[in-house]
Formats: structure tokens, C-alpha cells, sequence
């Protein structure tokens, strides 16, 4: 790092009359500052000047400074010099300070505010050095504790870092040495803060963290950070202790102990159960804060039998805490018939931000259990709707042809025509027996579907058990995603199993991939009236894409196949080939976009009922309420939010966990359940 002389004139005049002719208007820049000596040893002394284009001395207020690193030795002495300007000579008015050099390292010494005459004038930040020992370059670097944001309250978890700065290059320790944080839970963490760079008087300093730590207070009073030791090659550095004034916490946070900013949900599988099947209750607290130490709200479960319960977190170190959630599961059954009751008590906690208690109310779920659920439509009751079976699900099974690159050897009939009747010119019959049996190589499309899971699932649901049938068909989804016998069926199970929202979801999954199957219409139809769905966007009617993929490849080998058998004889038969088959192609590769546009564009389908917000955030008022279950179009996303549009024309915003949709990523898989849903 090249370096000023060690030693220069306390005063450089022309660097003065430089100032004063170019920047004399302005009044940030009436200010000269200058050090007589930037590099010092310990004990030598140097002078800190200010000069200001000002002619009264009387006028200039100094005040008395002092410098990390310094000892003041004598000043403010406010005196009137002459500088040289445009016009002659002109007066200004110095500041000098007398400092003694008493620490090593490198500092930086902040500007000075003097009032001149009732005007504020600042000195500019300049750098100076103490080398250790006898040695001027031998300039140890600094370490200290970055300052928690305080007061505190007993609970709340903040990051501090032992950070080594206004370092000249990097430094990287050898040694460090810290002593024990009484009163607090201490955690050592990674991925906080980073190297930071700033220049100051032509030097590029670095602040450098070396270890970063989450504390949280356990006790009132003072949090004392202790004074840690670092070590780089032959140098060290101490960083001084920090103590932080620690309070109570309210005494309305006791149940929880929460401190930070959070949101509480309460999410049900589903409230209409078949007697002795099970539904998943989640609890989840989310946001940042206190996350690993927080109690979640008790739930009590009302006559239903606790299956399973598990809790779990995902936390990431920020500055303010954990970033999160911390969620509970619990797997209830019911047993009997009736109406049973959920109840979950109301999640508290203190903001330290907005330094008040946050009160979130307390929920009361009611779960319908009857001993079956079956479909049922106007004029029908309990009308009960079979699963497809191993035929019916092939026949209504539809591949998504243009997506397969190896279909497109549908045009090597008319390719290979053209290319023999130019070139071997054999006889008619023998074209014809080509063209037949170019068809029959490439018309080879074995149907991949999972049968030994499909053949299973029909098994279970015939023997009772609806839980492991919807388990065997969701693995059969995933193997076969764009089966639409397989979605409907699992729209049946899912229905019979009181998860109205997937029961939506599936049945339209099986419109999208069979829009000329009236089964999945009708049976679309007959789900969301059973679920009392009369506001919902219904399903595009549009053909399947495979219809104008197939007009398309026929027309191209037409053409192929005219004109390589009466390209030379018949032109004009070949000329009217050429506009048919070019006006057909454009039909069907227009009809191919548009279907397959619509085939891709899945409306979305709420998890459960839902109150629309008018802007993207948790705390905005709700102004539209949304049954579970209903399909609406996803128009935009932000943040945590999907804007959406419903059948009615309205917009709102919902979050993005509420919704079920094939480019949700709040959900890897949303066609199948998990824990998380």
C-alpha cells in the first residue's frame, strides 16, 4: 500500500489556495483538514488541523475533541492566518489540536463539526497509524464487538459479532480467545454478515468478521459481552467487553416466551371425516425471532384419538434471531360418529420492533365425522360413484403426443415415399404396401402406465381400506402424472376421504388431460356440488392437443406423398396439395398452441376457506371470502402472495401455502399430500 512522507508540514498553503479558488461557494467545502504525521509510534505526538475560509477568528466555536487511539495534548487554539487567493492575499482561521499517540493501530478520525459565525462546518475523515514497538509498519489491527441493538427483554435473540476492523488488507486469525457469556444461551453461527469495504483518505479499510454468535438473555439485568483476545501471525488484538441493559419480558409472553415477529396458523386436512379415518392438524408459527426457544399454544382435541404428533423446525440464522418456523403435527382419528371440536389457544408475543404485545386469537375447529360420505347430485341421494376400472382407466388414458420427440417419426411414411418415387420410381402397389408399413413401424406407443399400483389401489379400496388405496393411486400419479383415469380416481378417494380441496384439485387434473371424456366432466360437476361449490371457475371446453397434432402430421405426409408420386405429371394436382395441406398445417398448428396452452394453465384450488386480502401482506384487512375447494386464476405472484381472480371477476390476494396449483412453489408435489400440507 503506497503511504504518505511520514512526516509533512502541519499546514500546506497550497493545497489551501487550491481549496479556496476551486470550491470557495461552496460552504461543505470551506473546510481544509490535515495531520502534521500519519504514521507514529507510540508516545510521538501529531497535530490535527482545520482551516476555515473565515476572517474572524471570534466567530469560530472549536470544540474539544478526542480520537480512539490519542491522548489530547493541548487545543482547540483558534488563531487568523493569510492565505493566498485569486484576488491577493485573503485571511482564514485555524484550528490546531496537539495529540500524543497512545494505543497501536490503525484509526480513523471522524470529522469535526465547528460552528463558524452560526454555520456548521465539517472536517473531513482522515487516517493515521500507531505502529507497535520501534516499528512504523508494524501496525496491529483492531477488534471489537458489534453493538447489540438494546435494551433487550429476557428471551429475545439477537446476532453480535467479534469483528477485526479498519484492516489494510485481509487478515485471517490464528487464535481466538473468548471468555464465557454469563446469563444468555450463546450459539455459534455461520452465514451472517460478510467482509464490508469502505475508503477513507485514499485507504481501502476492511472490517472483517471472525466469529458471528446468537445470543439470547436468560436473566434481567446487564448482558455482558466478555473482552476476547485474536491472534494473526505475530500480531493481536483485544476487543473490548460490551454490556447491554437486559429487561423482563411482559408477563403476558409467559405461555410462550415469543419475542420477534411471527404469524400463527392453524391448517385442518379436512373438518368431514368418514368414522375411523384420520385428518392432520398443523400448527405453525413462522417469521423471525426466538424461533428455537418459543412454546407453541396448546391444542386440545375434543373426543378424537391422537394418532401421531410430531414437532418441527426449519431455522436460519439472520440478524434479528431465527428465520423460520417451528410447526406442530398431530394425526387425529375418529372413532365414532358426531361432532367433535379442535380448540387451540392463542399465540402471544412481544415485539421488540414495536416494543407492545401481539395477540393472535385463539381457534375453534369443528370436525363432522358420519359413518360414510358419498356423492350425490340434485334430484339423486347418496347416488354413490365407482372407481374406473383397469380397462376404463387405459381407454381414457391420453399421451401428450406432440411432447414426444419420437412420435414425430409420424412423417417418415411421407418422407419415405418422396424419397423413393423420386429415386427407385417403383410401382403403385408397392408405394401403397410402403406406406402401410412405414405406418405400422412407427405407430408403436406402448402405454407406460403403473398398472401393478393401479391393479393394487383397486384392490384395497374393493377390501375397505381407503387410506392405503389413496396411498397406492397417489404413488400410481406420480409414475403416470398425466393419467387421467388415475386422477380421477383419486378424486373419488379423496372425496370419500373428506379432502374436499384435493378432491377438486384431482378431477380437474383429469378434465386437463381428457377434456373429451364426459366422465371427468360429469364427475367435476357432481364434487363441487356435493361440496356446495357454486362460485368457482369452471374448466375450459377445449379439444385435446393430440386431435391437431395428428391433422397436422396428416397433412404434412399428404403433401409429402402427392408430390412424390405426381410431381412431374399432375403440377396442378400438386399446387392444390400445397395450398390444403398449408392451410391445414396453419389450422392445426394454431389449434396445437392454443390447446396446448390451455392445457398447461391449471386454474388454482384453495386448501381451505380463505379470506381474500386487498394488498399482500399477513396483517391487511380480509375482504372477500373464499370457500375451500374453489378454483380460481392465479394472475400474478409476490412475495409470499398469489394474486388471483375468481369466477366473479374479483381479485384478491391469498397466500401462496393456501393454494393448490401446478406452479406453486410453496409445495414440490402439489397433486400429492404430505405432511406438510
Amino acid at each position: 500500500m503506497a503511504r504518505e512522507s511520514r512526516r509533512r508540514p502541519a499546514f500546506r498553503s497550497a493545497r489551501l489556495v487550491a481549496l479556496f479558488v476551486l470550491v470557495g461557494p461552496i460552504v461543505s467545502a470551506q473546510v481544509a483538514t490535515d495531520v502534521s504525521v500519519r504514521n507514529l509510534l507510540v508516545g510521538e505526538r501529531m497535530t490535527y488541523v482545520v482551516t476555515v475560509d473565515h476572517e474572524e477568528p471570534e466567530d469560530v466555536n472549536a470544540p474539544e475533541i478526542e480520537f480512539a487511539g490519542l491522548r489530547r495534548i493541548d487545543g482547540p487554539s483558534v488563531r487568523p492566518i493569510s492565505v493566498q487567493i485569486q484576488a491577493g492575499r485573503g485571511r482564514a482561521v485555524e484550528v490546531r489540536y496537539v495529540f500524543e499517540a497512545v494505543t497501536p493501530g490503525r484509526y480513523v478520525l471522524p470529522e469535526v463539526q465547528l460552528l463558524v459565525a452560526g454555520q456548521v462546518f465539517r472536517s473531513s475523515e482522515r487516517v493515521i497509524e500507531i505502529g507497535a514497538g520501534r516499528a512504523r509498519d508494524a501496525v496491529p489491527f483492531l477488534a471489537r464487538w458489534s453493538e447489540p441493538p438494546g435494551p433487550l427483554v429476557v428471551g429475545q435473540t439477537v446476532s453480535v459479532a467479534l469483528e477485526i476492523y479498519n484492516a489494510a488488507d485481509f487478515v485471517y486469525p490464528s487464535a481466538v480467545s473468548i471468555g464465557a457469556v454469563q446469563g444468555a444461551i450463546v450459539e455459534e453461527v455461520e452465514g451472517i454478515g460478510g467482509i464490508a469495504r469502505r475508503r477513507v483518505d485514499g485507504v481501502t479499510l476492511h472490517t472483517i468478521p471472525v466469529a458471528v454468535f446468537l445470543v439470547t438473555p436468560t436473566r434481567a439485568g446487564t448482558l455482558t459481552l466478555p473482552a476476547a483476545d485474536i491472534a494473526a501471525g505475530p500480531l493481536t488484538a483485544r476487543a473490548a467487553a460490551v454490556s447491554v441493559a437486559v429487561s423482563q419480558a411482559p408477563p403476558e409472553i409467559d405461555t410462550t416466551g415469543a419475542v420477534g415477529t411471527f404469524v400463527h396458523d392453524v391448517t385442518v386436512g379436512s373438518s368431514s371425516l368418514a368414522t375411523g379415518d384420520t385428518t392432520r392438524v398443523i400448527q405453525r408459527v413462522s417469521g423471525v425471532g426466538n424461533l428455537g426457544f418459543l412454546e407453541l399454544p396448546a391444542m386440545r382435541f375434543e373426543g378424537l384419538e391422537v394418532v401421531e404428533r410430531q414437532v418441527e423446525s426449519v431455522l436460519v440464522p439472520v440478524s434479528g434471531g431465527y428465520s423460520g418456523h417451528v410447526s406442530e403435527s398431530v394425526v387425529v382419528r375418529a372413532r365414532t360418529d358426531g361432532p367433535y371440536r379442535i380448540s387451540v389457544d392463542p399465540f402471544v408475543w412481544y415485539d421488540p420492533a414495536r416494543r407492545s404485545v401481539v395477540r393472535a386469537t385463539a381457534r375453534a375447529i369443528a370436525i363432522e365425522a358420519r359413518s360414510t360420505r358419498q356423492l350425490s347430485v340434485e334430484g339423486s341421494v347418496a347416488e354413490p360413484i365407482a372407481l374406473l376400472s383397469r380397462e376404463e382407466i387405459a381407454a381414457v388414458h391420453r399421451e401428450t403426443w406432440h411432447e414426444n420427440p419420437l412420435l414425430f417419426g409420424w412423417l417418415v411414411p411421407g418422407l419415405l415415399v418422396l424419397v423413393v418415387a423420386r429415386i427407385w420410381k417403383p410401382r403403385k402397389p408397392h408405394v401403397l404396401l410402403l406406406i402401410v408399413a412405414s405406418f405400422a413401424l412407427t405407430d408403436s406407443l406402448p402405454q407406460s402406465l403403473p398398472w401393478e399400483r393401479i391393479d393394487r389401489g383397486l384392490r384395497l379400496y374393493d377390501d375397505g381400506n381407503l387410506a392405503m388405496a389413496i396411498h397406492e393411486f397417489e404413488h400410481a400419479s406420480r409414475s403416470a402424472p398425466e393419467s387421467a383415469g388415475i386422477q380421477y380416481n383419486l378424486a373419488v378417494l379423496y372425496f370419500i376421504a373428506g379432502e374436499t380441496a384435493r378432491s377438486v384439485y384431482a378431477a380437474r387434473e383429469s378434465v386437463r388431460f381428457a377434456p373429451d371424456v364426459a366422465w371427468s366432466r360429469e364427475l367435476l360437476a357432481r364434487i363441487e356440488h356435493a361440496s356446495g361449490l357454486v362460485r368457482t371457475v369452471p374448466p375450459p371446453h377445449v379439444a385435446h392437443p393430440n386431435i391437431f397434432f395428428v391433422t397436422l402430421v396428416g397433412a404434412v405426409n399428404a403433401l409429402l406423398i402427392a408430390i412424390g408420386l405426381f410431381g412431374r405429371r399432375r403440377r396442378s394436382l400438386v399446387i392444390l396439395a400445397w395450398l390444403v395441406a398449408g392451410i391445414v398445417s396453419a389450422g392445426s398448428l394454431a389449434g396445437l398452441i392454443v390447446t396446448t396452452a390451455h392445457q398447461n394453465s391449471q386454474l388454482a384450488v384453495l386448501r381451505s376457506d380463505y379470506t381474500m386480502k386487498r394488498i399482500p401482506d399477513v396483517a391487511s384487512d380480509g375482504w372477500l371470502e373464499i370457500s375451500r375447494g374453489s378454483a380460481v386464476r392465479v394472475v400474478s405472484q409476490h412475495g409470499g402472495f398469489v394474486l388471483v381472480r375468481t369466477a366473479l371477476e374479483l381479485e384478491g390476494w391469498i397466500e401462496v401455502a393456501e393454494v393448490l396449483w401446478v406452479g406453486n412453489p410453496a409445495h414440490d408435489l402439489v397433486r400429492y399430500r404430505s405432511h406438510d400440507l
